[in-house]
């Protein structure tokens, strides 16, 4: 009897052993497959937060280009508002001149006369309400930017390079050059402020 006891005893004993060592092996096992899922989820987050760093990055580069697009097309409208009517005014020009020069040789005091002054003024009025103006050139420095030289002429007492005639004037259009004026300029070596070579000697 004690024997069949015993041996009772030993069976379940053995038999709790095993379920013990089967809920370990199974803890073991659960705990093995939440570090996987929690490596893959972890490697899931990590390349969503990169993906999402990417358009990120990519929305900043489209606002960035649609603003520099957005500028552009203001620039561009604006140019062509402010210089739209550059051909025509280029166009315009050789009849202001004529004007000009029918006046230089005119006389005062005819009505037909006093009649071209004021379409001349009224032409380069209108042409300044769309940014078209003179400017002057005798007396200036030459600038091969706004001036075209024609000749070049000696003028004792004037700086070599000056401005000393014009014989077209030039006009701008805003900021821009519409038309260089055509210039003669003091020759070089005609400045006679300088003294003459032996001169400190007499």
């Amino acid at each position: 009897m004690s024997t069949n006891k015993a041996d009772l005893d030993r069976a379940m004993q053995d038999a709790l052993e095993s379920v013990e060592k089967r809920e370990a092996e199974a803890t073991v096992e659960t705990d093995t497959g939440s570090n996987d899922e929690t490596v893959a989820v972890r490697a899931e987050l990590e390349q969503k937060n990169a993906d999402l760093a990417a358009m990120k990055d990519q929305l900043l580069r489209l606002g960035a280009d649609f603003e520099n697009l957005r500028k552009r097309s203001a620039r561009e409208v604006d140019d062509a508002r402010k210089f739209g009517v550059e051909r025509f005014a280029r166009e315009v020009l050789p009849v202001v001149d004529n004007l000009e020069r029918a006046l230089q040789h005119a006389k005062g005091g005819d009505p037909v006369v006093d009649g071209v002054k004021m379409v001349a003024k009224q032409f380069v009025d209108t042409l300044g309400q769309f940014g078209v103006k003179s400017f002057e050139a005798v007396g200036k420095p030459f600038d091969p930017e706004r001036h075209e030289a024609l000749s070049q002429i000696p003028s004792p007492g004037v700086a070599p390079g000056s401005v000393i005639a014009e014989m077209q004037r030039g006009y701008m259009i805003h900021e821009r050059l519409l038309r260089a004026a055509q210039v003669a300029i003091a020759a070089l070596g005609t400045n006679d402020e300088a003294p003459a070579e032996g001169s400190a000697e007499a």
